[in-house]
């Protein structure tokens, strides 16, 4: 996500400033391109005043998998797992805390 707010960044900076024809355009053209190669599939929306509502996504290649995360036994990550990930992620957040507390 940081390098496509980079890219997105420059991208409509360079086009602001006349840069269409720049070769460094062509390059974050090429960089989007080649980065988009394995997005495919289907996405089915719904218009309602004024709202647009995803009703359906599938993709091959799809970096999320319901499978993977389930509230049953059948999940491959569980909740309980989820919770003790979330401590962890945010041990240098309590750790910093208590230092700033000294």
């Amino acid at each position: 996500m940081a390098a496509k707010r980079s890219v997105d960044a420059n991208w409509n900076q360079l086009i602001h400033d006349g840069g269409w024809y720049t070769r460094l355009r062509h390059y974050l053209d090429a960089f989007v391109d080649e980065s988009q190669r394995p997005v495919d599939g289907i996405v089915s929306l719904e218009l309602y005043k004024g709202s647009i509502i995803v009703k359906r996504r599938k993709s091959r290649n799809a970096l999320s998998d319901k499978r993977l995360s389930g509230r049953d036994s059948k999940g491959v990550f569980s909740q309980k797992e989820a919770r003790q990930f979330a401590k962890l992620y945010g041990l240098q957040d309590v750790i910093a805390y208590m230092i700033d507390g000294d």
